[in-house]
């Protein structure tokens, strides 16, 4: 009898320091210590033991799951035609597994790693190619129990793509006049400078002459005997 008191004592005793180290180490020790043969009462205890720790981990996840899946919604106007603006689908739920599948026009939309933001947030980008288009989204989240959120949402409006067409054709048209403005500025300075040159070279008795080179035509002031002369 004395023996069995004994060896309980010696059995709980060793599982508590066990079970001390395990959570001080947060490592988890062999209940058996090798080279140790348990006898039948100390290994029923491990196999209770390790029963018991299961489940206590089972139910730490889940109570440690959220029941909830949040997801919100942040749209944003470009400036240009091409880049009319954006959506971003937020999951206010961390640490879960999050799958985001969108699609428009019967299509899925292909995420590039650009799309990506990270944190649990997708980057939609809207198309004027296709205003109005309506865009539908399914977040799901978790692996075992799966929490799921649907919605829709517009991208870039037949309006607003008009506005940005509109827009994109007055800054083109904007910069083909300044860059006609500028070419007829250089081709009237240069111009001046052949004019101004003709005018030197009769000056000093020369015969302005165009002559071709490697780089074009080239205008020279010849003399009356034919050499080049500087002007």
């Amino acid at each position: 009898m004395r023996r069995s008191v004994a060896l309980a004592v010696l059995i709980a005793l060793g599982l508590t320091v066990g079970l001390v180290a395990s959570a001080a180490a947060s490592v988890t020790a062999p209940c058996v210590p090798p080279g140790l043969v348990p006898s039948p009462e100390l290994e029923a205890t491990c196999k209770a033991l390790a029963e018991a720790e299961a489940e206590s981990a089972k139910m730490a996840a889940e109570e440690a799951a959220p029941t909830s899946l949040n997801v919100t919604l942040e749209s944003h106007h470009g400036h240009s035609y091409a880049e009319p603006g954006y959506t971003v689908i937020k999951s206010e739920t961390p640490g879960r597994d999050l799958t985001v599948q969108v699609s428009t026009r019967g299509e899925t939309v292909v995420f590039t790693e650009e799309s990506r933001l990270g944190d649990g947030k997708v980057w939609i980008p809207w198309s004027c190619g296709h205003p109005g288009a309506v865009y539908s989204y399914t977040v799901s989240a978790g692996t075992q129990s799966i929490l799921t959120r649907s919605g829709h949402f517009t991208g870039a409006s037949r309006y607003w793509c008009g506005q940005l067409l509109r827009r994109a054709v007055r800054e083109r048209a904007e910069a083909i006049r300044q860059r006609e403005a500028v070419e007829r500025k250089h081709r009237r300075e240069a111009l001046e400078r052949q004019r101004r040159f003709e005018a030197n070279c009769r000056t000093v008795g020369g015969i302005p002459v165009t002559i071709q080179t490697s780089e074009g035509p080239y205008i020279v002031c010849r003399s009356q005997t034919g050499g080049i002369v500087p002007v």
